[in-house]
């Protein structure tokens, strides 16, 4: 495994944590960067470990030290952004030196409400497509039954003027061919169930 892929793999878990206690990150790329900054400095102290100067060892003792701090990948807005006084507080005193604070019960109802927020969200936007569709189910619906209602009538014409063609008429002629009519076209059905109404039927019975 390269040092990216591992970097990244940390930094997936990391976030995961700072996204529990609502605090927005930077960017995912900028958060790997700024772990294998860590990983190449602590590299460059191992390759001098047998060194024995004060530089050296003052070095070590602030990367150490440092170590115990928060390895802080918020986004520079972080404040801001955060609308609960509760998170931006925890924030600040994770900055703290020993980082005081945990993440504890209150964080946990946070969360919760958080997800019967979404949920309520998903359940109205449903509601609402649910409407749309019934909606769509009647117009298509109306519709029908008026082309029904045209064709019914366009029959009874059709049906009236064949009746009046093909009356009975004297003729002279005795050739069966002259007694032979042309049957009338009949009019042309309109399909008005159409896939999106079908889809919307669909939608509307698994609801």
């Amino acid at each position: 495994m390269t040092v990216r892929e591992a970097s990244k793999l940390t930094i997936n878990v990391i976030m995961e944590f700072w996204k529990k206690a609502s605090i927005p990150t930077r960017a995912e790329q900028h958060c790997i960067q700024k772990l294998e900054s860590v990983f190449y400095e602590w590299k460059g102290l191992q390759k001098h470990k047998s060194r024995s100067g004060e530089a050296h060892k003052k070095q070590e003792h602030e990367f150490v030290s440092h170590l115990e701090d928060l390895f802080d990948i918020a986004h520079q807005d972080a404040l801001t952004i955060i609308s609960n006084p509760e998170d931006r507080a925890f924030l600040l005193r994770q900055r703290e030196k020993g980082r005081p604070g945990s993440i504890g019960v209150r964080d946990k109802v946070t969360e919760r409400k958080a997800r019967a927020a979404g949920e309520r969200k998903q359940a109205e936007a449903r509601r609402r497509q649910k409407s749309v569709d019934e909606m769509n189910i009647s117009a298509c619906l109306t519709t029908l039954e008026s082309s029904s209602g045209e064709d019914s009538d366009h029959d009874q014409e059709q049906i009236a003027m064949c009746d009046d063609e093909y009356k009975p008429v004297a003729s002279s002629s005795t050739d069966p061919a002259d007694c032979i009519t042309k049957p009338v076209p009949k009019k042309a059905k309109t399909d008005v169930l159409t896939t999106g109404l079908m889809a919307a039927l669909d939608r509307t019975h698994s609801c």
